[in-house]
């Protein structure tokens, strides 16, 4: 009875079907607790148009709001301390190119100062991995049945089994939105598909063969 070890491979391209969206509000003021209103209301003003929409606010995050250190600016000759105040709000979606585009428009036509992120994500990976895995393990048997074969052997069972995976994108998985335009009619982006992440799993088997 003799071994072969052989490595088996298996990938697959992915679209991502989940997106993260990140908005943080900023305002400035002359005061700290004005600056600090400001934000709560168009925060609030943003959560009524997202209910308008919609959108489930139960499923929102909201971040408390956060002052931020004094910025001295040369107003009229003098200094003027200028205070800062941010608020963040995250949703976590089913991957939609008109969501997006509802956000930067929304954004554009209210002139807020708000920052919109997004991150992608592929759900259900772990189910992906295992698939992967039992795909590897079969190249792995494939390749080890082809070299036994070529000897006069055959593969009779499993010596020892290493098993390693990685994950890497082809796209990175975040990317940023800025401003957008006034939504006065659907825009051509909207049609836009998602992008795709390559998610690969490895195994090593030493076959026992005879």
């Amino acid at each position: 009875m003799g071994k072969i070890t052989m490595t088996g491979t298996a990938k697959r391209s992915v679209p991502y079907d989940r997106m993260k969206l990140t908005l943080d509000i900023s305002t400035a003021e002359a005061t700290s607790s004005k600056a600090a209103a400001k934000a709560e209301a168009q925060c609030e003003e943003l959560l009524g148009s997202l209910q308008e929409k919609g959108f489930d606010l139960s499923q929102i995050k909201v971040e408390g709001v956060s002052t931020g250190a004094v910025r001295p600016e040369l107003q009229n000759g003098g200094n003027t301390a200028i205070f800062t105040a941010s608020r963040r709000i995250t949703l976590d979606l089913d991957f939609n190119m008109g969501t997006i585009n509802f956000f930067t428009g929304l954004i554009s036509e209210k002139c807020w100062d708000i920052a919109l992120d997004t991150s992608f994500s592929v759900s259900d990976k772990m189910k992906i991995r295992k698939e992967l895995l039992k795909e590897a393990l079969e190249d792995s048997r494939a390749k080890a049945e082809m070299i036994a074969g070529s000897i006069g052997q055959r593969i009779c069972g499993i010596d020892e089994v290493q098993a390693g995976g990685s994950f890497y994108g082809e796209n990175d998985s975040i990317m940023s939105c800025g401003g957008g335009m006034l939504r006065a009619k659907a825009l051509l982006s909207d049609q836009l598909s998602a992008a795709e992440e390559t998610i690969s799993e490895s195994i090593t088997v030493v076959w026992n063969i005879e």
